[in-house]
């Protein structure tokens, strides 16, 4: 889930009905380990799961398969506040249409060369 959730962050995580752009912990059927990725489509058949730095889909799982909706995310002992706010719902959508990492690396590229000044 770079860049949002690092390897050793700590995560809350609630029980309830995700919803789109939700951050979620999951058991899929195929895979015998726990793995948090983001809802990037909801409809009656399920939620189609997919990690912020992959390229393709998890596939769509029943709700019965989400163990809970990730609420709080800690890194170092501060919490992380980016990517679990209203901005979930514009995340979800770059990242369902393979945008997300070039988007986000043209932003640290820009971030990098502004700090340069």
């Amino acid at each position: 889930m770079m860049p949002f959730i690092r390897d050793g962050d700590v995560l809350t995580i609630a029980s309830g009905r995700p919803r789109f752009g939700d951050v979620v912990a999951f058991r899929s059927s195929c895979q015998d380990r726990l793995t948090v990725h983001r809802v990037v489509h909801v409809s009656p058949s399920g939620y189609l799961i997919k990690g912020d730095n992959t390229t393709e889909p998890d596939g769509r799982l029943p709700g019965a398969c989400i163990i809970g909706r990730v609420i709080r995310v800690e890194h170092c002992g501060r919490r992380v506040r980016v990517g679990m706010g209203i901005e979930r719902v514009v995340i979800a959508w770059l990242s369902r249409r393979g945008w997300l990492m070039p988007v986000v690396r043209n932003v640290w590229r820009v971030a990098s060369l502004l700090a340069k000044r």
